[in-house]
């Protein structure tokens, strides 16, 4: 069966960079694979194209890795305990070895037959130590080397088993080396295992809050629902809500799931959702999204969504997308990791042949090429971008910013210009019927009439404003015939059998009706900000119908965000100069291009970017998804259409324009955070292999110890992830806290 929806699959074995990139190759793969990306952070991978579950699941586990459908669990406490015992159990027995060194408890020597059989048992008890708390990394290394590859496994498997091995034969065969009591690394084996597995324990503590996002919106949604059947209600569980129920919302409960609102007004609190902090005013016929908070009336509510088909659950896919996007940064660990840990190997031997040659003794030789395998481990490399992304993407959903693609994630902060739609984006696209005026003789209700019957078949927020002032009037909108529109010009139709025409001034002039009658009261109402329309009835001018849409509240704030931030701030519209001039003065725009069509809005994108500027587009119409897919960065307002959203690579949820310059700091300081992530790991990873090959020696001999190493490598991953931490703590410009 075959599926072009994305999927996603967790990889509970998924250890390293090297992992990730052999994932991503074997289902690269596959000519039933579009895209793949996998997350070492969460574990996972969203897979599209017409591939199956089972058939990813089979490429996968034939690579030598483990993959499951995710669990619809959001409890990680088992496999934070299961870390915890993994790392406590070795790191005790590790510890007691050790402390044989520095405290005379009488064991007896190596060479004595009592010797002999009290080490044979200490290396049996490490042996089971070895492999029922770090049986995991000899599983994953055994399963490498058979598809003929080299891990992270690898490293800490060839190291520990040389170090256990190396001691048995110092206790089989003590005559080999002198003073060989001081020669068994029992205690490095097991406290290598100890600190790694330490290390993913900590990393998986850690990496919990990376999650909180998902984690919140999950748990919007209340466990149980007060249905209400004829006339009686009844709590029954949310799962068991289907659509077209009614639900009782009372004052201070969650709603449920989404619906409209059949009886009752309330305000609703939509912050979690939104990030707009300013509770919406609800009354009948206003829809309700599952997770906001009903917050003064009682409300009747009619399901509309369930399930997946939430707008809770579309965020909630919406940022684990986020979360798994691969910014083009990221690529430098793909390329490292497919030579990193051969590389690795080759050092370890070259640096163990290199002490040899040089006199060392057997113990430097083994401790040091050791060193090199544990201390050079990639995982902070390959941690350093998804955990950056998955607190980046989070910290904006938390303002209502969806982020969507990894590539807009890095590009975002580097924008040097932004060209906003006008009608719903810089004005609050809700225009209203402000003034009629008539050409002589007609009266104003059929006039009305026959304009709402045309604009009925348009989804143009100036259409609709018509539609609800004959609706205001109680006039009975009814259907035309012949109806034909050119987009960003006009339509026309037949009504009450009189030919109806509608649109901008040009597009009756093309039709041969002159427009002179009026064009003072529009160029007057143009003026002012707001936009006329030209209606023509049988051959001849009837109306002006001028609409206004108010600026919104916070667009001229935006708009002086954008310039403080170096921005060349454009307006593009489809009305006419008058309006637009109006409308870009009150916000403090000085470049507009007024009158233009859809298709042009693309091309003023491409002259921008062709000029050498990188573009952001904010739109929420559908004339609007060229542009957007063109700019460089496309910004969706969340209430826009479908179409606009699917075309952006980030989704506004506030509709505010200020969250455009949100996204530019949240994502500058996320990109920032994975520079900073990638540096430290190859500092450390220079600097370690130096100092585990002994390069420094004798002045740091006290370092050339496989456990030290292992401390170290660990602490290098969790650095990386505390630093990542770091940007849950983010404040953007707009914070009024």
């Amino acid at each position: 069966m075959s599926n072009n929806k994305p999927f996603m699959l967790d990889l509970p074995d998924l250890r390293c960079a090297s992992c990730v990139k052999s994932i991503e190759s074997a289902l690269g793969e596959s000519s039933l694979v579009d895209s793949v990306v996998v997350n070492l952070s969460e574990k996972n991978a969203i897979i599209s194209g017409k591939i199956s579950p089972e058939e990813a699941i089979a490429i996968i586990v034939d690579a030598g890795y483990e993959a499951v459908m995710p669990q619809e669990s959001d409890e990680e406490e088992p496999a934070d305990k299961g870390w915890f015992w993994k790392s406590a159990v070795p790191l005790v027995w590790g510890l007691i070895l050790l402390s044989l060194d520095y405290v005379s408890i009488g064991l007896p020597d190596i060479g004595t037959h009592a010797g002999l059989w009290v080490w044979l048992l200490i290396a049996l008890v490490t042996l089971g130590v070895m492999v029922w708390h770090g049986g995991h990394f000899y599983k994953q290394a055994w399963s490498a080397a058979k598809h003929r590859r080299a891990t992270m496994d690898t490293l800490i498997a060839v190291g520990t088993a040389a170090a256990w091995l190396f001691s048995m034969a110092v206790v089989l065969f003590p005559h080999w080396l002198p003073n060989s009591q001081h020669d068994i690394y029992f205690d490095a084996a097991v406290l290598i295992l100890g600190l790694v597995n330490l290390g993913h324990h900590l990393e998986s503590c850690a990496r919990s809050r990376t999650s909180e996002a998902v984690k919140k919106l999950i748990g919007l949604q209340p466990k149980t629902a007060v249905k209400v059947v004829d006339g009686v209600e009844q709590e029954v569980p949310t799962d068991s809500l289907v659509v077209g129920d009614v639900v009782r919302i009372k004052p201070g409960e969650k709603v449920p799931v989404d619906g409209e609102v059949v009886e009752g007004t309330s305000t609703v609190d939509e912050s979690m959702l939104t990030g707009e902090p300013i509770p919406v005013s609800k009354k009948e016929g206003d829809l309700l999204s599952g997770g906001s908070i009903n917050q003064s009336g009682s409300v009747l509510m009619k399901v509309t969504a369930v399930g997946d088909d939430t707008a809770v659950a579309h965020i909630v896919q919406a940022v684990k997308a986020a979360q798994n996007a691969k910014p083009p940064i990221a690529r430098i660990a793909d390329v490292i990791s497919g030579y990193f840990v051969p590389t690795v190997i080759v050092l370890a031997i070259i640096t163990g042949l290199v002490w040899m040659n040089l006199g060392g003794s057997s113990a430097q030789i083994l401790l040091t090429a050791l060193s090199v395998l544990v201390i050079a481990c990639p995982c902070a490399v390959g941690l350093a971008s998804p955990i950056a992304v998955m607190m980046g993407t989070g910290k904006a959903a938390s303002y209502g910013i969806l982020i969507r693609s990894g590539e807009s994630l890095q590009v975002a902060p580097n924008l040097t210009a932004v060209v906003l739609d006008k009608t719903g984006t810089i004005t609050e696209g809700q225009p209203k019927l402000t003034g009629i005026h008539l050409a002589s003789g007609l009266d104003k209700q059929a006039v009305l009439a026959a304009a709402a019957s045309v604009e009925r078949h348009s989804e143009h927020p100036l259409a609709l404003a018509v539609i609800k002032a004959a609706e205001e009037e109680g006039l009975a909108i009814e259907a035309c015939q012949d109806f034909s529109s050119e987009s960003g010009k006009g339509a026309r139709g037949t009504f009450n059998g009189q030919s109806v025409i509608i649109g901008k001034a040009a597009f009756l002039e093309e039709n041969g009706i002159g427009i002179d009658e009026l064009k003072e009261q529009a160029d007057n109402a143009a003026h002012q900000g707001g936009s006329p329309i030209y209606l023509g009835m049988n051959g001849c001018l009837a109306a002006v119908l001028v609409v206004s849409d108010p600026v919104k509240q916070d667009s001229k704030k935006a708009i002086e965000r954008f310039k403080k931030a170096g921005l060349k701030v454009v307006m593009l519209t489809g009305d006419n100069e008058k309006t637009a001039a109006a409308i870009a003065k009150e916000v403090g725009i000085t470049d507009v291009v007024a009158n233009v069509l859809p298709a042009e809005k693309r091309s003023v994108v491409e002259g921008l970017q062709q000029e050498g500027y990188i573009v952001g587009m904010v739109g929420d119409g559908i004339n609007d998804a060229p542009a957007l897919t063109q700019a460089d960065v496309g910004f969706a307002i969340g209430s826009g259409t479908d179409i606009a959203i699917a075309s952006s690579d980030v989704t506004l949820m506030r509709s505010s324009l200020c969250s455009v310059t949100d996204t530019m700091q949240i994502a500058g300081r996320t990109l920032r955070n994975i520079k900073q992530n990638f540096a430290g790991s190859f500092v450390y990873n220079s600097i370690g292999v130096l100092v585990a090959a002994g390069v420094f020696y004798p002045w740091f001999h006290w370092l050339l110890s496989p456990w030290i190493a292992s401390a170290a490598m660990a602490l290098s991953s969790l650095t990386v992830v505390l630093n990542a931490t770091r940007l849950r703590f983010i404040r953007v410009e707009g914070d009024e806290a």
